[in-house]
């Protein structure tokens, strides 16, 4: 999402903006607030407001600005938008909470994320939420410990499961200084289930200096959200984390696997991939002769890391890694087995995407999607170590 700074949020032109009814009705309960810096709300709500007034009195330098009216102008600013119409218009339609102006119209995206809001804030919170997934294009991956996959299917209603599992998850991240209160959604999108998970992360303390020349710290705890994507058809747990921590990423799968599938222990650290196709086959190992979707593959970093005393790392970054190492002499069969390559994808349609891939667990592509495609031909090259019947069958 977009970062807004709070200046952003409440100058006179984002808050022109607002349908000025709307407007009315979200800073009417911090009336007092806004009269203690000197701005009046009008009794009647479609009166003209003082959009000048307001914005000077929602900038002013005053550690008691109401969070919760920073938290919804943020919201609903970010959320919005014309590509998140659809998803408001759902959500009001689901909950029965009306878009509609007086004139039967709906107005802008932000008036109807503002409609939405006033009714039913966390509904606004989950698409503002859901729109984080899109951004996220590295997930590191486990695969389910077990031979058969098992089923997955989530109740018509996640909510009370998701509670529990945020009660699970909240005992680890209080234990290592964590912000409680977690709140998890459950996103199907087809064979794939997203789950965004937002806590806090631990205290931070920042100094302040106000206008009167004193200062002063606010201590608080930074918002995180991680994502969780699974993927039933594979039995595959990606996992993003805002602020990785081996610690972290353990409770999440651990809570997960007995929250979920009351399996203990289903996604384990086993590997997913693996780099040793370019170790034994060199350029072989990325020839996508015949291909019908790749038309070239080219290795642009390559990193080996040797594992002695001085636990040392050589990263290769060329246009050709390959032809690089060629014109030197260099035998990629002598080096150390690789922990880290770049791949750069020309697709028949001339489009071009990346992969960069860490063992044993970590892939990184450029575009939501691009893991089917590439992702099927790293399987059939053996650079994703096959675990179903499928993914076996694919390869062989």
């Amino acid at each position: 999402m977009a970062a807004h700074s709070l200046r952003s949020l409440t100058s006179p032109a984002t808050l022109a903006a607002f349908d000025l009814g709307l407007l009315h009705d979200l800073l009417a309960p911090h009336g007092t607030y806004l009269a203690s810096h000197e701005c009046t709300l009008p009794a009647n709500r479609g009166a003209d407001l003082p959009l000048q007034e307001i914005s000077s009195a929602l900038m002013a330098d005053d550690p008691d600005f109401p969070a919760d009216l920073a938290d919804g102008l943020a919201t609903i600013v970010e959320t919005g938008t014309d590509r998140l119409v659809a998803a408001i218009e759902a959500a009001a339609r689901r909950a029965n909470v009306s878009m509609r102006n007086v004139d039967g119209t709906t107005g802008s995206p932000i008036d109807m994320a503002t409609r939405l809001w006033l009714a039913r804030p966390e509904l606004i919170k989950r698409i503002h939420a859901e729109a984080s997934i899109p951004a996220v294009k590295r997930y590191e991956s486990w695969r389910c410990r077990d031979v058969d996959i098992p089923t997955f299917a989530l109740p018509a209603d996640p909510e009370a499961l998701m509670v529990s599992w945020a009660a699970d998850l909240d005992a680890h991240l209080q234990a290592h200084h964590f912000g409680i209160g977690t709140r998890i959604f459950a996103c199907p999108a087809g064979r794939l289930t997203y789950f965004l998970i937002r806590h806090g992360a631990m205290l931070q303390r920042v100094s302040t200096h106000h206008d009167d020349g004193t200062t002063a710290a606010v201590v608080f705890r930074p918002a995180v959200t991680d994502v969780v994507r699974y993927d039933s058809a594979a039995g595959e747990l990606g996992l993003h984390l805002q602020k990785h921590a081996k610690w972290l990423s353990e409770a999440i799968r651990t809570t997960l696997s007995l929250r979920v599938f009351s399996l203990p222990h289903l996604f384990s650290g086993e590997r997913r991939y693996t780099l040793a196709p370019i170790h034994e086959r060199g350029e072989a190992a990325i020839d996508c002769s015949g291909h019908p979707s790749v038309e070239s593959v080219s290795l642009s970093e390559l990193e080996v890391t040797y594992s002695d005393a001085e636990d040392g790392k050589i990263l290769y970054r060329a246009v050709d890694v390959f032809a690089f190492m060629r014109s030197r002499g260099i035998q990629i069969s002598d080096q150390p087995q690789p922990t880290g390559a770049k791949l750069k994808f020309v697709m028949t349609d001339d489009s071009e995407r990346t992969a960069t891939l860490r063992a044993p667990n970590v892939a990184v592509y450029q575009r939501l999607g691009d893991d089917d495609v590439i992702g099927n031909f790293l399987l059939e090259r053996g650079f994703i170590l096959a675990e179903t019947e499928d993914e076996r069958d694919q390869v062989a």
